[in-house]
């Protein structure tokens, strides 16, 4: 529970300061290697919120659960993967019923055209989002160890 709750927090950051990347980061990579500056800005702006959220994901999942922080951030990303399968599927479904829904976020938006660069942006996500969610799990994890240490030392 303590993975659910990680994720929520790291889906709510980027949420409440208005920064989800509208752009597949797939997208910014190509423009990158293209030369173009807003390839850099947008591939590094996205990085950094996404790099930031699941930390303070890991965070509150790791201080929630007290004990095993790197378990409870591996649990934060897992979360994320397993609400990427679902919003890829339910994107499969609904995408002939509904006009106009995006497939941001999804398998879909990986065209043929740039499969590549979406590829190794995917690999980048999944490789950030792990060590940030680790990461943040063991920094909650810390404050629990001080707390059991200072209750100790007063007995």
């Amino acid at each position: 529970m303590a993975g659910f709750l990680g994720w929520a927090v790291a889906l709510l950051l980027p949420a409440l300061t208005g920064l989800a990347v509208a752009a597949a980061p797939g997208g910014a990579l190509e423009d990158l290697t293209g030369g173009d500056a807003a390839g850099l800005a947008g591939s590094l702006g996205f990085a950094a919120v996404y790099l930031v959220s699941f930390l303070f994901g890991g965070y509150a999942a790791g201080r929630s659960a007290r004990f095993a922080g790197a378990k409870q951030g591996v649990a934060v990303w897992l979360w994320q993967l397993m609400g990427a399968a679902v919003s890829t599927v339910l994107s499969m479904i609904f995408a002939d019923r509904v006009p106009g829904l995006p497939a941001l976020g999804t398998v879909q938006a990986m065209g043929a055209d740039a499969l590549l660069w979406n590829v190794l942006a995917a690999l980048c996500v999944l490789a950030i989002g792990l060590l940030a969610a680790v990461l943040g799990g063991m920094w909650g994890m810390r404050f629990h160890h001080r707390a059991d240490r200072l209750g100790f030392e007063a007995r």
